[in-house]
């Protein structure tokens, strides 16, 4: 079984329902991330990821998208 770890990142940019769906979105699509849950008001998201290699995948997701992200 892998172990599952738990990310809160701070995210920039976000000001609408329709920016927390786009960055849902993209870290659902990244494979080894699961469980996303996107705050756009608190600027935070939390999801779950299987290695440490996901975090910082998932922070040049949001980068990639316009949304910067650090580790909260």
């Amino acid at each position: 079984m892998t172990q599952t770890n738990i990310a809160i990142l701070t995210v920039q940019g976000m000001s609408c329902t329709s920016c927390a769906s786009r960055v849902e979105r993209g870290l659902n699509a990244t494979q080894g991330i699961s469980g996303v849950s996107v705050d756009f008001k608190a600027s935070k998201v939390h999801f779950n990821y299987e290695s440490s290699a996901l975090l910082d995948k998932a922070t040049g997701v949001l980068s990639d998208l316009g949304y910067p992200a650090q580790v909260a």
